[in-house]
């Protein structure tokens, strides 16, 4: 089974990105998908009020929905976010109003547990900010916000604790969609 990621920031086109790919990809492919969102709507705070609650609930949903799609047997498993998005986002929250949801060996435990899930994936397919936030009425959050949370989750993604292949996907979905399927050919093609 191919696993792969699709991480970023709110509000920079993973949702678009990861339904189109799911339409194109020629395998039977299961996708996880609008976890944050169905948690704000069962009232956990996220974003800017991001509690520990909330990022316990978003662990386990995205564990238990990874573990589901594995059951399928699948080729392909698509992912909106990892653990490692709840982490730039804990530290976003730390760096621009001074308080977390973790203590700082909590924190370096879910960053340490966040990595090694990370690097369960075959590949990681981050999107940058390229075009203003919009409000979908479910997210809140200023684009001051958006973009600590992106700076957190570039330099994660530098760490030397990631071993997974990483590729930077920019422009519109459909160059987006072409880039990563020329990754994922080259992938299967190997060195």
């Amino acid at each position: 089974m191919l696993r792969m990621a699709v991480m970023g920031a709110h509000g920079t086109g993973k949702t678009t990105l990861v339904s189109q790919l799911s339409k194109i990809l020629q395998k039977p492919v299961v996708t996880v998908q609008g976890i944050p969102r169905q948690l704000i709507r069962e009232g956990y705070k996220f974003g800017d009020n991001l509690e520990l609650d909330a990022v316990a609930a978003y662990f386990t949903e995205q564990r238990r929905r990874e573990v589901d799609g594995q059951r399928l047997r699948a080729a392909t498993l698509l992912t909106e976010r990892t653990l490692l998005d709840a982490v730039a986002y804990e530290r976003a929250n730390r760096s621009m109003f001074g308080r977390g949801c973790f203590s700082a060996d909590l924190s370096a435990f879910m960053t340490r547990v966040a990595f090694d899930h990370l690097n369960t994936f075959d590949l990681v397919a981050y999107c940058p900010i390229l075009f203003p936030l919009e409000d979908d009425g479910i997210r809140g959050g200023s684009e001051e916000y958006q973009r600590s949370v992106d700076r957190e989750l570039r330099s994660l993604l530098a760490s030397e604790s990631i071993d997974v292949p990483t590729t930077v996907v920019t422009g519109p979905v459909q160059q987006r969609v072409r880039q990563i399927l020329e990754t994922l050919d080259a992938f299967d093609r190997g060195p």
